[in-house]
């Protein structure tokens, strides 16, 4: 768009009228009850599309989650791989982290999956455990930072969000005036 239209618009008004008009067609083709029409799409196409978006997403949050500073994972999939394995001599406390946060989420998926089929009367119980298992986690390691990280505000241990900036979908006030 900006390319054909110059600086017109910005990228940011691509994103919101490519989400507005996502979302109306969604909605257009919920309403009218035509969902079955995701029948026509083979499933090889479906399935290549997803299992590449969780291989692009695994690549590009590898050098965040072992804490390798200086790569770019906004680069294509394979250079940020590249860049990762070239970068594991950086890697940083963020690393235990990390890791140590993949193997609770997935410990606890399989284990309340284990005890689901083995107390099947309790499977509601062991399916919302495991569907809490993101928030527990969560909740868990900003306990772990806060104590870690509570004395040293400067300089912390590890790598932590601190302010999280306004996003692309949050209006200013400017903005809001000129609309």
């Amino acid at each position: 768009m900006q390319e054909s239209h110059g600086d017109k618009y910005s990228a940011e008004e691509v994103a919101k009228t490519l989400s507005i008009l996502a979302g109306s067609t969604l909605l257009f083709l919920g309403l009218l009850r035509l969902g079955w029409l995701i029948e026509f799409i083979p499933y090889v196409p479906i399935s290549a599309f997803v299992t590449a978006a969780s291989i692009t997403i695994m690549l590009t949050q590898t050098p965040v989650a072992l804490g390798i500073t200086g790569v770019n994972t906004r680069r294509a999939p394979y250079l940020v791989f590249i860049d990762t394995v070239k970068g594991l001599g950086r890697t940083k406390l963020d690393a235990a982290i990390g890791i140590t946060a993949i193997v609770l989420l997935f410990a606890v998926r399989d284990f309340c999956a284990y005890m689901e089929k083995r107390q099947p009367k309790r499977k509601r119980i062991w399916a919302t455990i495991s569907a809490l298992r993101q928030v527990s986690a969560m909740m868990l390691f900003t306990i772990i930072s806060f104590l870690v990280n509570r004395n040293h505000h400067n300089a912390p241990k590890f790598r932590i969000v601190n302010k999280i900036e306004v996003g692309a979908f949050v209006w200013s006030r400017a903005n809001q005036s000129t609309c």
